[in-house]
């Protein structure tokens, strides 16, 4: 078999608008698990909120969560892979941020403590308000950027004006890189979000460090995806694929565009297309 792995992108891509995955979509998935071929979910999401989205596949799944800087398996919720950013470059990566006027927010590795996001208390909530609506009390408020040393801070956000943040990254790139880092715009509660992590921490890096494990070479895998966080496995796998609703940079990059959206089953059509043989 051509292909023996699959790395897809949940908003937007297996996900719908509504945030569900269809039953079409689910049944592609678990025929494609249930043939050997391992199916891996890779997303920007934190772990707690990728494991419950993709819970309706009912299978043991490898995710590649906060864009792959933590790496768990969807039974035991064991971490297989992850990378942080060094506490001395967060503090003056966030220094810096503080005097343009920025709000850091950290996503951690703090799934078995019942928080997944830190926010410094008195430093902008207001400003961040909208961010922190879907992590419900899921996240934990520090009163200085000390108490992160403790911590295993898997990416730095900024969220607010794209053209912003597109020059803060500049910066961060010029003084603090090595660094893995974009800005995404498709969010409904704020503009933009720009995503600092480490060097190795994307998710075409963990899916390569997941499928050497397991024998799997690069041109076996098939990425699909849709936005900016999934452009190195979209352009690097054996078969790239951009969702028909995907942005022209990921679409130009692709070797093939679905002929159907995140709405469409997307995902499970053209899967299904490719793995016709075994489903």
């Amino acid at each position: 078999m051509k292909y023996k792995m699959v790395l897809v992108d949940l908003d937007r891509t297996l996900l719908k608008d509504d945030k569900t995955v269809d039953d079409y979509d689910v049944q592609v998935l678990q025929k494609l698990i249930d043939s050997g071929i391992v199916v891996t979910i890779a997303t920007g999401r934190r772990y707690y909120s990728a494991k419950h989205l993709s819970d309706i596949i009912d299978r043991p799944l490898v995710i590649l969560a906060n864009n792959g800087n933590v790496v768990r398996e969807n039974r035991e919720d064991n971490v297989l892979d992850c990378r942080t950013l060094d506490y001395e470059v967060v503090v003056n990566i966030v220094n810096s941020g503080i005097s343009k006027g920025l709000v850091p927010l950290f996503h951690v590795n703090g799934y078995e403590k019942g928080y997944d996001l830190i926010i410094i208390g008195g430093l902008g909530e207001e400003a961040i308000k909208p961010y922190l609506k879907g992590f419900g009390n899921r996240y934990k408020t520090i009163k200085g950027i000390d108490e992160l040393k403790e911590e295993d801070v898997l990416a730095l956000v900024y969220i607010g004006n794209p053209k912003e943040l597109e020059d803060y990254e500049k910066f961060v790139i010029g003084k603090y890189s090595p660094l893995n880092t974009h800005v995404v715009t498709n969010f409904v509660n704020f503009s933009g979000m720009l995503e600092i992590m480490n060097f190795e921490g994307s998710k075409w890096d963990a899916g390569l460090r997941v499928s050497q494990k397991i024998n799997i070479k690069p041109e076996e895998i098939i990425s699909i995806g849709d936005d900016l966080n999934d452009l190195f496995m979209v352009k690097n796998a054996g078969l790239g694929i951009a969702m028909k609703n995907a942005i022209d940079p990921i679409k130009n990059i692709a070797d093939i565009i679905t002929e159907y959206d995140n709405n469409e089953n997307g995902v499970g059509r053209v899967l299904s297309d490719i793995f016709k043989e075994i489903l």
